[in-house]
């Protein structure tokens, strides 16, 4: 801008010119139609929403809230009943498995008991051939088992006793006559 401009809008309206401007309207009035017009335009657009249509209803929480909760519900109960229908069976099997296991313990002892029976027969001939290492693996097998027992009740009389009174005899045989004993550490 140039000075002269700058003095031209500083200097005084003449009363001419001032009253002309005064008589102007300062703001023109629109038409309630120029308006409705413009909001249908722009709702038409898609640049103007109703704000009626914004504000969803706050029923749907309540209802959101009631099904997560029926949900998490019926997911306990569900859980809770898979659980106690898996831990039965499982109850069950591991049942059958100690009782197959007794079975077969019993079994087993009771053909350990009739071959030391037979051995005792075969032991009463003069000179049998073999019945002093059928006596050791015997006695063998009867330790182990003696150990095994402790294992599974350390705390019972009868089993420690007779795991003590093997060790004792396992002990009192002479040196040349006894094996190399195999030490077990357990942690």
């Amino acid at each position: 801008m140039t000075d002269e401009m700058i003095n031209q809008d500083d200097a005084p309206l003449d009363d001419v010119l001032a009253a002309a401007l005064g008589t102007l309207p300062r703001e023109a009035e629109s038409g309630t139609m120029l308006e409705e017009r413009t909001v249908q335009l722009l709702r038409a657009q898609g640049l103007l929403t109703n704000a009626r249509r914004q504000q969803q209803p706050r029923w749907w929480i309540g209802a959101a809230a009631a099904a997560a909760i029926a949900l998490f519900a019926t997911g306990m109960a569900t859980g809770q009943w898979l659980g106690a229908r898996q831990t039965a069976a499982a109850l069950a099997a591991q049942q059958a498995s100690i009782e197959g296991m007794s079975s077969l313990v019993q079994s087993t002892g009771d053909a350990y008991v009739s071959a030391l029976a037979r051995l005792a027969e075969n032991n009463g001939a003069p000179g049998a051939p073999g019945s002093a290492e059928a006596r050791d693996v015997a006695l063998q097998v009867l330790h182990q088992a003696a150990n095994e027992v402790v294992r599974l009740a350390p705390n019972d009389p009868v089993a420690v006793r007779i795991l003590q009174g093997l060790d004792h005899a396992t002990t009192q045989q002479p040196s040349s006559a006894r094996e190399p004993r195999r030490q077990i550490i357990w942690f």
